[in-house]
């Protein structure tokens, strides 16, 4: 099979939704179509230590913390809908793309949450793109038939278990040194940095420590493309 580039990567990272035109804080268990009279305090709808789920169903999503402490996404409410949930478990957000909505990275919804710590991090991607940047939490994610990348601050000492099925992926883990990957795929084209052990084609696993193995890494791919990068 042909091998994925980390650049091919971004390009995958298109799905439907349109030009962002709006900036709406993120109120608890509603539907976000409107701008919210005030903003969300980290404290009301997710607390420190709490699970987060965010999920992209047929849209392009990227998700950062904020500064402020306030859930807000940006979107164009005509080409999709934001709605969240909020349980015992987990605070949820939930991006779904409309019908005929746009195509492209440019047209991303930004996902923006407290910089705060969490348990657990679930992305979702259903036929969708989904970016996560600079989370040093644990993190599970499922790509079913999507795009999905996930850039890891430097320091990450947490673990992500990544489960991709016919979708395309990638890792990025930015020059960590301690770190474990291991990964089971099948009928997949998988990279790695040309610093670490190849991975043949044709292979059905893969592992790899760098220093004390701290951060966990866990990767099972089906008919998948994937890219890991330590730049």
């Amino acid at each position: 099979m042909k091998l994925i580039t980390l650049k091919q990567v971004i390009t995958m990272l298109c799905c439907c939704l349109a030009w962002v035109s709006a900036s709406t804080a993120i109120p608890k268990n509603d539907t976000v179509g409107k701008p919210a009279d005030t903003a969300v305090e980290a404290d009301s709808g997710l607390s420190t230590g709490s699970n987060l789920k965010i999920t992209a169903e047929n849209a392009t999503v990227e998700v950062q913390t904020a500064g402020d402490g306030q859930y807000r996404c940006d979107y164009d409410e005509n080409n999709c809908t934001v709605t969240t949930v909020t349980s015992d478990d987990a605070f949820e957000i939930t991006v779904t793309g409309k019908p005929d909505a746009a195509f492209g990275w440019e047209d991303r919804v930004m996902v923006y949450i407290p910089a705060q710590t969490y348990d657990l991090i679930t992305g979702v991607s259903e036929k969708g793109g989904l970016k996560l940047s600079g989370l040093n939490t644990d993190i599970d994610v499922t790509n079913n038939a999507g795009s999905v990348m996930i850039d890891l601050p430097s320091d990450y000492d947490r673990m992500l278990n990544y489960t991709g099925i016919s979708a395309s992926g990638a890792v990025i883990l930015n020059g960590n040194s301690d770190f474990t990957v291991s990964a089971k795929f099948t009928a997949c084209s998988v990279t790695v940095p040309d610093t670490w052990p190849p991975c043949g084609n044709g292979s059905s696993e893969y592992s790899y420590t760098s220093g004390s193995g701290t951060a966990k890494v866990n990767i099972e791919l089906t008919s998948a493309s994937f890219s890991l990068n330590n730049e």
